[in-house]
């Protein structure tokens, strides 16, 4: 219901509610992708700025798709379905998640 658009964002009372930015994987795109839940990957669509997001497995994604919920990052992220890039992040590669 909420997310972190500009409108949200001062009120600390929301702002608490709104889910964390993630992404949504398959298990099998997770296990190729060497990846599970909580860890970081960074998601490049369309060419354009990269975000890291925490990764959330779930089966009822189907295989070669992912999820990414609009308006929970500070970057811009496509409306429409895009291709795109899922890579793993290491501890040294992280910055903060969710830019």
């Amino acid at each position: 219901l909420y997310n972190r658009e500009r409108t949200f964002r001062p009120t600390m009372l929301v702002d608490a509610r709104v889910a964390a930015p993630h992404v949504g994987l398959n298990s099998a795109d997770a296990k190729h992708l060497k990846v599970d839940s909580g860890d970081t990957v960074e998601i490049e669509v369309d060419h354009g700025p990269a975000v890291q997001v925490q990764v959330r497995v779930d089966d009822g994604i189907p295989s070669g798709t992912v999820t990414l919920p609009r308006h929970l990052t500070t970057t811009a992220m496509p409306l429409t379905l895009a291709v795109g890039k899922v890579s793993k992040v290491t501890m040294a590669e992280r910055s903060k998640v969710g830019s």
